[in-house]
């Protein structure tokens, strides 16, 4: 994900009733508000920065209708993404050191109902998926993290977000990890429209392998698949445990 934007670019509000100010400081006059998920074309990336959740944000000229303003990056979603009828907005936080990223989701028929999740990021670097219930007919809308291990021994992995009666739930964390073919670990989960079972059943697989002796290819594999059940609020086992 993108920290800062340029000129051109269309952004999307993360806070609602934002001020639009005449200069970009929070001493000016104001020009106007703007509510959350609502779009604006990005003028120009100021000189002018300002702290806001832990992170020094930039400046943004922009420009919304015929209204043009200042407006703190801190207040502009990273993305904005659609489902059904739902909007999800984003932006980076830090608490201490912890970098995290924090998710609301918004009602489309009324912006100012929305539920918000921060959630510890393991990198910045991060695909955003998003998808219909997969099968799950409790849940509205499933919103994935998706890490970028870009080297040995990072974690990989993710997280799923699961929105349903105008809320927003991190249901699940999973990890990748490679290590240069001496070890590594695949968690994976699969939904109902992958596996065909109830609809409430996710399967969870984890797979791990190290390698023992590399010229004798000596190689230790251990697998473990689980039926888990989505309850509303989290995941409980159900079914039949293999391992090998």
């Amino acid at each position: 994900m993108r920290y800062q934007f340029k000129t051109g670019d269309t952004a999307y509000l993360f806070g609602n009733n934002v001020k639009l100010r005449t200069q970009p400081n929070t001493d000016s006059n104001l020009v106007g508000l703007l509510e959350i998920g609502q779009k604006v074309e990005i003028l120009e990336l100021t000189n002018e920065t300002m702290e806001f959740e832990g992170i020094n944000r930039p400046w943004y000229k922009v420009k919304s209708g015929e209204e043009v303003g200042y407006v703190l990056g801190g207040l502009l979603s990273l993305t904005k993404k659609y489902e059904g009828k739902y909007e999800y907005v984003m932006v980076f936080r830090k608490d201490a050191d912890q970098l995290q990223l924090m998710v609301r989701l918004v009602n489309v028929k009324s912006p100012a109902d929305y539920s918000e999740i921060i959630l510890p990021l393991t990198t910045p670097e991060f695909y955003v998926n998003l998808s219909e219930n997969k099968g799950l007919e409790s849940v509205d809308g499933i919103l994935q993290i998706d890490y970028m291990a870009e080297a040995c021994g990072v974690d990989g992995g993710g997280e799923f977000l699961f929105a349903y009666e105008n809320r927003l739930v991190h249901a699940i964390s999973y990890s990748s990890i490679g290590d240069g073919g001496i070890y590594s670990l695949d968690e994976a989960y699969s939904f109902p429209i992958d596996h065909g079972e109830e609809s409430d059943l996710i399967m969870y697989t984890y797979e791990e392998q190290t390698t023992e002796d590399d010229e004798l290819l000596w190689e230790e594999t251990k697998s473990i698949k689980r039926m888990l059940r989505w309850e509303g609020k989290k995941l409980n086992p159900r079914g039949i445990q293999e391992k090998e």
